[in-house]
């Protein structure tokens, strides 16, 4: 009996053990905070060039960012990992992957699925603000 009790507890850590850790973890308003400059783009699940000069930057209430072809600024929250573009036609994004270099982002724009890769825009100059950032990634 004290042997099949012990055999139940293994299996139950073993199980416990075996959780997903590849989980996303919770997002922070300061980990997307920032200029993100397009790496690749697939639209439908094919390569796109399209959008080529993308870029997003977050600060604490609101984006800027070229998608439409012209530079805009919106407000956005963040929620259970998706950012939610609120502007004239609200745009949600799911966080795929975000760490300290990299943000992969999938979306769905006029019924057309998207995924999005990105990297972090480093400035070289300490006194660089935003507009710089712009016009150095357009």
């Amino acid at each position: 009996m004290l042997r099949s009790d012990g055999i139940i507890i293994l299996f139950i850590l073993l199980f416990l053990s075996c959780q997903n850790t590849n989980s996303v973890k919770t997002i922070n308003l300061s980990d997307l905070h920032g200029t993100w400059v397009l790496d690749t783009a697939k639209r439908n699940g094919t390569q796109t060039e399209s959008l080529n000069g993308l870029f997003y930057t977050f600060n604490a209430t609101k984006l800027k960012t070229n998608l439409t072809g012209d530079t805009a600024e919106s407000d956005f929250s963040l929620s259970n990992n998706q950012i939610i573009q609120l502007a004239e036609d609200t745009l949600k994004y799911d966080i795929i992957t975000l760490n300290d270099s990299t943000l992969k982002l999938s979306s769905t724009i006029r019924n057309m699925p998207f995924e999005f890769k990105f990297h972090k825009w480093i400035s070289t100059s300490p006194a660089s603000d935003t507009s710089d950032t712009q016009g150095s990634i357009q």
